[in-house]
């Protein structure tokens, strides 16, 4: 058992930041652009993109108590952390599927069930491994996550570019994501 200041296991710092780094750069291939997908892709309004974008934060008050309750009840955080992101990755693929503004709300929902919880109880995880009374090696682990979503959300578009003139697809545009 550990006691709170007490050094993490040998690669679990690593491991840690790995899991930021990839979490929050996946969440940056999406979250930035959604509301442009939204509107030029899936044909919405403006008043509609602000609903559909407005749902997480609405499912996250009813989501996350209940997720990190699991998780603290069983004590399997880390189970509870890969079934968030499965659930995350497969409802985001799920996004490119409605054609209509109730099918957005409805998707965008279902994936705000699982994306809302998944940072909260990575964090609660992070935190429960590390036992870092002073709160640096929480920082040094947590930036990874920073680093990935800001490389990510600067390079995704040049790699859909290059992705569709690869594949022979439309060129990207100024406006086209």
């Amino acid at each position: 058992m550990s006691l709170a200041g007490d050094a993490p296991a040998p690669g679990v710092a690593v491991k840690l930041s790995l899991v930021w780094f990839f979490a929050l750069g996946s969440l940056g291939c999406i979250f930035p652009f959604y509301s442009l997908f939204l509107a030029t892709e899936g044909g919405l309004s403006g008043a509609q993109v602000g609903v559909v974008m407005a749902v997480p934060a609405l499912v996250s008050i009813f989501c996350q108590g209940p997720w990190g309750q699991l998780a603290d009840r069983t004590g399997a955080r880390s189970r509870v952390v890969a079934l968030l992101a499965i659930g995350t990755a497969v409802t985001c693929l799920a996004l490119a599927l409605p054609t209509h503004f109730a099918g957005f709300v409805i998707a965008t929902a279902a994936m705000a069930i699982f994306s809302a919880a998944f940072i909260p109880n990575t964090m609660a995880l992070t935190l429960a491994q590390i036992h870092d009374a002073t709160g640096r090696l929480f920082g040094r682990i947590r930036v990874w996550g920073t680093i990935g979503f800001a490389i990510t959300v600067t390079s995704f578009p040049f790699l859909v570019a290059k992705w569709q003139e690869w594949t022979g697809g439309a060129a990207a545009g100024p406006t086209d994501p």
